[in-house]
């Protein structure tokens, strides 16, 4: 998850989703005072979890995003701990543990997103005022290898590969996006070939190097 604060309930509310085994999330959130008008802990990203249990929603992950920018928040809960995930580019992701037990749930009870019903009535007391962008839930827990996977996508966007093939004497380049670069030695230098993909051609010379940049 990504966020760009405004005057909001910075925690995480209970339902905000929930699995079997445990799940991971990643999307956005835009917001400009992250604490008020609860003031939580230094206005630190935290979750409520365990049928709204005191341990839960008291842990402090020590992560506060900046006002104005994008942050990735991610959460991670397993039969035996919770870890918050938090990216703020170009910084490294972080990770917070609370090593306690975590109950299971049925995956899709009653999830909320964005807002804290407290007293099951709908009141809009406890919601969070700002943007949630590209929320994904995993009926599965998540390794960190995976999360920052994920976080590298969110910042750098996928990975770009550029694939060459044979189409009879000839050979077909393709490439998702970027610019298709070329040279006559790999190490340069490179100039700009303005074809698009696929791009056809006819191999001559003793060889040629092609790579393609993103911006």
């Amino acid at each position: 998850m990504h966020l760009l604060c405004q005057r909001g309930f910075a925690q995480f509310p209970a339902d905000f989703a929930r699995s079997r085994a445990g799940f991971a999330h990643a999307a956005s959130i835009l917001a400009r005072n992250f604490c008020a008008p609860f003031a939580l802990a230094s206005c630190q990203i935290g979750y409520t979890w365990n049928n709204n249990n005191a341990n839960t929603y008291n842990f402090r992950s020590g992560f506060v995003p900046p006002l104005n920018q994008w942050s990735f928040v991610g959460i991670v809960i397993t039969p035996t701990n919770a870890t918050i995930y938090y990216g703020n580019p170009p910084n490294a992701l972080q990770t917070a543990v609370n090593a306690i037990a975590h109950t299971s749930d049925v995956f899709g009870n009653n999830w909320k997103i964005g807002t804290d019903d407290i007293n099951n009535n709908n009141d809009g007391a406890r919601n969070f005022t700002g943007s949630v962008d590209e929320v994904v839930v995993f009926t599965r827990s998540l390794s960190l290898a995976e999360m920052q996977t994920l976080y590298s996508v969110g910042v750098n966007g996928q990975p770009v590969s550029l694939s060459i093939q044979r189409s009879g004497a000839n050979v077909t380049l393709t490439w998702p996006r970027g610019t298709l670069l070329e040279a006559g030695q790999v190490t340069g230098p490179w100039t700009t070939n303005n074809a698009t993909s696929p791009y056809t051609l006819s191999p001559a010379g003793s060889g040629k190097f092609y790579r393609a940049q993103v911006k």
